[in-house]
């Protein structure tokens, strides 16, 4: 395991299948959600593709892969304190829907932190318009954080340590 902390972003890395740019995950969570909604204190979780199936299934009893969940943890009914949500992303998801979309890995995986936040804040995506509209949110925070610090996805971030459980 792999963790970082901000004054408003936990990030936790669980997974071996891409490195994670801990510090732009982490300044790219909090440029996000100055902009969008909140101070308060968000998780962000990194899994593997059998976690994150398992939560996929606990939690919305869908079998399968999914990319990424938000856990808006007031909603849930859960006391959030100053902790108001956690996101968790699948990094093997990212890699595979950046090779369909012939897109960069590093980029996607940013995308789905992005899309997760927005759903902690209140965006939904139930429809083609709303997730359009809530797609469209999403890449103009990623174009906003790139245009304010330079943005290497693949090769930013912290140095990795990681310990097993």
């Amino acid at each position: 395991m792999r963790a970082r902390a901000s004054r408003g972003v936990e990030i936790t890395d669980l997974q071996q299948d891409m490195e994670i740019p801990l510090g732009t995950v982490e300044g790219l969570s909090e440029f996000a959600l100055r902009r969008l909604c909140f101070g308060g204190q968000v998780s962000v979780a990194f899994v593997g593709a059998a976690e994150m199936r398992r939560l996929n299934r606990r939690w919305f009893g869908r079998r399968g892969l999914t990319d990424v969940i938000a856990f808006p943890l007031g909603a849930m009914g859960i006391p959030a304190d100053d902790v108001w949500g956690e996101v968790v992303v699948c990094p093997a998801r990212a890699v595979s829907q950046a090779g369909e979309n012939d897109e960069d890995p590093g980029t996607e995986l940013l995308r789905l932190v992005v899309h997760g936040l927005l759903h902690l804040c209140g965006r939904t995506d139930g429809t083609a318009a709303k997730r359009a509209e809530m797609l469209a949110e999403g890449e103009a925070l990623l174009r906003d954080f790139a245009a304010r610090r330079p943005m290497s996805p693949g090769r930013a971030g912290a140095s990795r340590t990681r310990t097993r459980e």
